[in-house]
């Protein structure tokens, strides 16, 4: 339930890092839904932290914080320098020499930071970063990204001036030069010549070898459980390395009517927890009967707007609100790396990845019409010489999927509890990056490991949430996004032409679920897709209020 601001000042200057100011960031960052816990301020040589409502999985020694989960107590996690423990977090370490910044294997919590003559900044929250700057500098490298993918695309921040730790990574600034060094690791998948048998014992190695030191009081955490394989596999390696799971809590999510359709998500999840004897619960998720416009503003609050899938979200948070005031110290993630399904051609890589590009659909005219940046896909995530389709879909799943999207909805949970990601371990993900295409590819040796350690029990072959484009299409979201569309303040930002063309393709459905269109439909090419408009002005929508946000968050400082 904590993120994280970690100032070094060069000189020992003082700026403006007071304990005031730090408790008024905490009121902002804060969703209004719940009371924060007391920030836990830090300031020791130099460097000053802030946790914000920090939570008692927090490990904190000297000038050195780290917010989610390392993985084995004999690691030296609060020495700069010292190697890099295995886990799922955002480390922050320093001394009176160095300040270091470490990203797990696959940025699970993204890092973003920021350095000039007087300061350096890292943090979980660039508000954090954009309310002690003291100004906002609006990125506009990130609407075509946003307008396109729904995220603000490959290492991209809203302000010009904040860059983004990638996986792996270690960012060092010497404190006497006052000179930054970073060591990126190379994301690299090399086959192992060994037999599927041989992949198999291997795999399920790195998952004990991962799963057994973990430390949990199981009281305090909780998983969400679907009915398919990753959050089962959890459940079952805890099982297998020992652990005593009997006050685990398990919760599942979605819509009130999944709960009774035999292949969802919400039902299996339930058989599966019954099984286990453990103690289950089922939140509904059905649109809140607060206004939109509050839900919306707190999805924005909780994810600073990285990324606009909301549709689990229309309960208004009440899931994470509840887990908060029950005392729930975090969940357990299955967030992984085991491998995607099936493609056939670069576009389908980077649709099924999630990383199109606007020019991708059929229907639509170029973004540079309208004055946008030219988009493209940065260097290092094309497809290398000699790399089969299956590992380009798998590294950018890795590079991409993962940091900018998985780490994007995970900051929405993060202000009501922790997280930890057992399955994105630094030994489980380079056992994946050798294991050969047909093993990854559907996630079939995975699959196959938690198929042998499960009871018999089907898997869900549907969701339990809803689809988000029924949510985007009735009529008080059209009616709340045309309203913010239209307005003044937009038009700078995003011009009038193409506010314009968007909303002219907006389809409402009414209550009897008719359909009327704005003007013309726009018809798709059957072998390139097009792109939902509704989905497109709830995208320009975040990027509108987001560039509000992040201006009053500049201006507010005291």
């Amino acid at each position: 339930m904590s993120k994280v601001i970690y100032v070094c000042l060069n000189e020992r200057r003082r700026h403006c890092f007071s304990k005031r100011n730090l408790e008024l960031l905490s009121g902002r960052l804060t969703p209004d839904n719940i009371t924060a816990l007391p920030p836990k301020i830090v300031d020791d040589e130099g460097i000053v932290y802030c946790v914000f409502s920090p939570s008692s999985s927090v490990l904190a020694k000297n000038s050195s914080v780290c917010l989610g989960n390392v993985i084995g107590s004999e690691a030296k996690w609060w020495e700069p320098l010292q190697g890099y423990p295995d886990g799922s977090y955002a480390l922050f370490r320093g001394n009176s020499k160095y300040v270091e910044v470490v990203s797990d294997v696959v940025a699970s919590r993204t890092i973003w930071y920021f350095k000039n003559d007087d300061v350096f900044i890292a943090s979980t929250s660039q508000r954090a970063i954009i309310y002690f700057l003291g100004s906002f500098v609006f990125n506009k490298a990130v609407i075509p990204w946003v307008l396109s993918t729904g995220t603000l695309g490959p290492a991209h921040s809203w302000d010009s001036r904040i860059k983004s730790l990638p996986g792996d990574s270690s960012l060092v600034l010497d404190r006497s030069s006052w000179l930054l060094t970073t060591e990126v690791g190379s994301c690299n998948f090399s086959t192992l010549d060994r037999s599927d048998e041989e992949h198999s014992n291997l795999l399920r190695q790195a998952l004990i070898d991962t799963f057994e030191p973990i430390e949990l009081h199981c009281s305090k955490w909780t998983v969400p459980l679907s009915g398919g394989y990753d959050s089962r596999g959890i459940l079952c390696m805890l099982k297998e390395t020992g652990k005593d799971i009997e006050d685990l809590k398990t919760v599942t999510w979605g819509v009130k009517s999944a709960l009774y359709e035999k292949d969802n998500d919400a039902y299996v999840a339930k058989a599966l927890a019954d099984r286990f004897n453990l103690q289950h619960e089922y939140y509904e998720t059905d649109v809140s009967d607060e206004p939109l416009e509050n839900i919306f503003s707190r999805f924005l609050v909780c994810g600073e707007g990285r990324v606009d899938l909301v549709s689990g979200y229309m309960d208004g948070f009440r899931i994470w609100k509840t887990l908060f005031e029950s005392g729930t110290n975090g969940i357990i993630r299955g967030d992984e790396g085991f491998g995607w399904s099936s493609v056939s051609s670069p576009l389908e890589v980077r649709r099924k990845i999630g990383i199109h590009l606007w020019s991708d659909f059929s229907n639509v005219r170029s973004l540079e019409e309208f004055g946008f940046s030219r988009q493209e896909l940065p260097t290092d995530l094309l497809q290398r010489e000699g790399e089969s389709l299956e590992v380009w879909r798998d590294r950018l799943y890795q590079q991409f999927r993962l940091p900018s999207v998985m780490a994007a909805l995970n900051d929405l949970k993060l202000p009501y509890v922790e997280i930890m990601n057992p399955l994105l371990s630094r030994r489980i993900i380079y056992q994946v990056r050798r294991l050969p295409d047909h093993l990854r590819t559907y996630k079939r040796l995975y699959k196959a490991i938690v198929r042998s350690l499960s009871p018999e029990l089907d898997f869900a072959k549907q969701s339990a949430l809803g689809s988000s484009q029924n949510i985007f299409r009735s009529r008080q979201v059209v009616e709340l996004l045309e309203a913010e569309l239209s307005s003044t303040y937009v038009s700078p930002i995003l011009p009038t032409e193409f506010v314009d063309y968007v909303l002219d393709y907006l389809e409402v459905i009414d209550k009897k679920n008719r359909k009327t269109w704005r003007r013309n439909e726009i018809r798709n090419s059957a072998v390139q897709p097009g792109i939902d408009f509704n989905i497109v002005a709830f995208r320009a929508y975040m990027i509108s209020k987001m560039s509000k946000m992040l201006a009053k968050d500049a201006e507010s400082l005291a």
